[in-house]
């Protein structure tokens, strides 16, 4: 009776410890065409986590940033998905926008998703996502990388 009651105890204290973990902000990059690393191109990016319930579900936004002559266009997408504390991954999906500037060059946004996996970092101890991001607009897939900030 008493491990019964520990091994639920210990669970639950696991699941609430391991959200504040993941909620918050992400900085990082999406890099498109990173096989190529003379043609590769890094649009910075930031997740931030809003909500994540005891059941996987997950609440965020995820905004981009595009350097075109210098001037920064940028894009705030609502997504949401699923985070799984036993396998380290997290699916979201880019669902719509919240807001974005409007590209030059007939250029446009496109909403997507990704799935990815989250990692420590044996170096500086941070938290690390890293995964692929797909759009609707083309079927190359993108990497995906964030540090927990």
């Amino acid at each position: 009776m008493k491990k019964w009651f520990f091994a639920i105890l210990l669970s639950t204290i696991l699941i609430v410890q391991a959200n504040p973990i993941v909620k918050g902000k992400w900085t990082g990059y999406i890099v498109q065409d990173y096989q190529d690393k003379q043609n590769a191109q890094y649009f910075p990016c930031t997740l931030t986590i809003e909500d994540i319930t005891d059941n996987g579900n997950v609440a965020a936004t995820l905004e981009i940033s595009y350097n075109y002559n210098g001037k920064i266009y940028s894009s705030k997408a609502k997504c949401s998905g699923k985070a799984d504390d036993k396998n380290y991954t997290i699916q979201l999906v880019a669902e719509n926008y919240i807001f974005y500037d409007v590209l030059p060059e007939q250029a446009k946004w496109c909403l997507g998703n990704f799935n990815a996996g989250f990692y420590r970092s044996t170096s500086s101890k941070k938290l690390i996502i890293q995964g692929s991001y797909n759009t609707y607009c083309d079927e190359k897939s993108n990497l995906i990388v964030l540090i927990k900030q």
